[in-house]
């Protein structure tokens, strides 16, 4: 079992969009951190992959997953994941195909197939792997911005970097900060995602070409 503060350093590639409780699972990686520690992770950037016909996550979601301490998907996150994902490539979307133009990649028999999967594993418990959350760069500060304020989130973000070119996943850099007093502490997550919100809007009038902004 992992002990308390023992890591200097943690790592998870596109992991965090597959957690049912994703607030729980912050914390956890944040108590088993040291002071100073940092957690590096990646996630897709839903626009430029098959979650692309997805709604982004939303605080009052993380909430009610935390709330329920959920420990395998809900019938909502399945059911959207099987229902709401389209067949479509990040190369596709790069090359200039509108996501949205994309079929459904369960076809036809989506909206069934996402039922009967969503009802059929919250009676039997089976574990199924989905797409929990669903992000862009900028709806993953906005969230997590609100989770801060609520005081359910306590890393400090330290950078957070768009998609390269021809590819899907931007980048997160976070760190178990030395300050805990509560509003010293807040005061430093507020005033690092309110940098980081700004270099993303310069970054996207940079790059709007790319993106169709």
């Amino acid at each position: 079992m992992l002990g308390r503060s023992e890591y200097d350093f943690a790592i998870a590639a596109q992991v965090a969009q597959y957690v049912p409780n994703v607030l729980g699972w912050f914390r956890g990686i944040h108590t088993v951190l040291r002071p100073g520690g940092v957690l590096n992770l990646s996630l897709p950037d839903r626009r430029l992959m098959f979650d692309a016909g997805r709604n982004e996550s939303t605080i009052a979601e993380m909430v009610e997953a935390d709330v329920h301490e959920y420990d395998r998907p809900s019938v909502r996150q399945i059911f959207a994941h099987t229902y709401e994902t389209l067949a479509v490539e990040p190369a596709q979307v790069w090359a200039g195909k509108s996501p949205l133009e994309a079929s459904r990649y369960c076809g036809e028999a989506a909206l069934a197939l996402a039922y009967k999967q969503s009802v059929e594993d919250h009676a039997t418990g089976y574990y199924r792997n989905c797409h929990c959350w669903v992000f862009t760069p900028t709806s993953f500060l906005d969230v997590f911005e609100a989770a801060t304020r609520l005081g359910l989130f306590k890393f400090v973000l330290n950078q957070l970097t768009m998609p390269d070119v021809g590819g899907c996943e931007f980048y997160i850099s976070l760190r178990r900060d030395v300050e805990e007093e509560p509003q010293s502490l807040l005061n430093l997550q507020l005033a690092a995602i309110h940098y980081l919100r700004e270099d993303l809007s310069r970054v996207s009038r940079e790059a709007q070409v790319l993106y169709g902004a």
